[in-house]
């Protein structure tokens, strides 16, 4: 049943089995690409984007800790957005999705 219209609609109803074991094939072979191109760069890539989030993270504190003036306060706080961000949205993201499953 769809929310906005709030009647039954099965949207795969106009396929047939074949239909959907040939979608199942097309899509086992596109992640079966994707398997095989992985690699190196890759994992070069990740630990790059962790490299450069932990870097910012800690030259964000070190301007909190020692800065006596105002714009250097901001300059901290968007610092440790941004690493924060970066760990979340970029670090995160991947490994919930299994990267570092076969990074090993």
């Amino acid at each position: 049943m769809t929310a906005i219209q709030n009647r039954p609609d099965n949207p795969v109803a106009h396929l047939s089995a074949e239909d959907i074991e040939s979608l199942g094939r097309e899509l086992d072979a596109i992640r079966e690409q994707v398997i095989a191109s992985r690699g190196e760069r890759d994992a070069a890539y990740i630990r790059k984007v962790i490299d450069g989030q932990r870097r910012l993270e800690l030259a964000s504190r070190v301007v909190l800790l020692v800065s006596i003036l105002p714009p250097a306060w901001l300059a901290g706080t968007i610092g440790l957005s941004i690493a924060k961000i970066l760990e979340n949205m970029e670090i995160g993201h991947n490994v919930m999705h299994g990267q570092w499953d076969w990074m090993r």
